[in-house]
Order: structure tokens, then sequence, then C-alpha cells
């Protein structure tokens, strides 16, 4: 009986148990979860950096075309991208949440004299992510 004894506890090192790969399943799949959290999470970044990126393009080629062209008129302004483009008259209160779905773009025009010229203030706010986010963009135009 001593030697049965021996051969089975013999096996039992040898070998995996149940309860031994089930544990070791459940480690990985902890540590597997863990990393596909991160890489989504990294991936919603991405493209919600991309897509400010983008709006933030839109409102600096906006404000360099005004720039060149030394033109802030209405004309021009809706020249650009008639669709999405919408004038708001009081510049010192830009709207937080003013997206309707339909202008991205919203610019204000508003004259200023800084050092004894006659500047032109542009401010351009670019909606995206369907105006839940915004980026404003402030430049001076000879």
């Amino acid at each position: 009986m001593t030697i049965k004894f021996n051969k089975l506890n013999k096996l039992n090192k040898n070998g995996l148990t149940l309860i031994e790969i089930i544990i070791a399943l459940a480690i990985l799949s902890i540590m597997v979860l863990g990393f596909f959290q991160i890489f989504t999470t990294s991936f919603s970044h991405i493209i919600w950096m991309g897509n400010k990126t983008s709006a933030m393009s839109d409102a600096q080629e906006i404000i360099d075309s005004a720039y060149i062209n030394s033109d802030t008129s209405d004309t021009f302004m809706q020249s650009i991208n008639s669709e999405d483009i919408l004038k708001i008259d009081d510049c010192t209160n830009l709207p937080a949440h003013s997206y309707d779905g339909t202008h991205r773009i919203i610019y204000c025009v508003d004259s200023e004299v800084l050092v004894d010229s006659a500047l032109t203030k542009l401010t351009v706010k670019v909606f995206y992510r369907n105006g839940n986010d915004s980026v404003i963009l402030s430049s001076v135009i000879p």
C-alpha cells in the first residue's frame, strides 16, 4: 500500500489539476481584459483628438484666408463655405452650445483699435462631434 501512495503522489506533482487550470485561465482573462480596455480607451482618444485637430484646421483655414485677402466682409466669409458657416454679431457673448445641426462653423468679426491703427479681430468657433465639443480661434486681421 505504501508503493501505491507514492505513485499517486508522484502523478499529482507531474500534472495539473482542473482547479489550477481554471485559476490560470481566470488570471489570463483578467490580464487580457485589462489590455483590451487600454486599447479601446486609446483608440477613442485618438478619434476624439483627430476630430479636434480637424476642427482646429478648419478654423485656421478660415483665419488664414481672411488674413491673406485682408477681408472679413460677410460676402467673403460666406464664400469660403456657405453651407456650414453662420455669423454671430455679439463677439463678447459667443454661445457655448449654438450648434443647430446645419451650421458647423460660427464666426464673429469685431473691429478694435490697437496700437493707433484699425485692426479687425476675427473669432472663429468650430463645432465637432455633432456639436458636443468646439474649438475657438481668434486672430487680428490688418
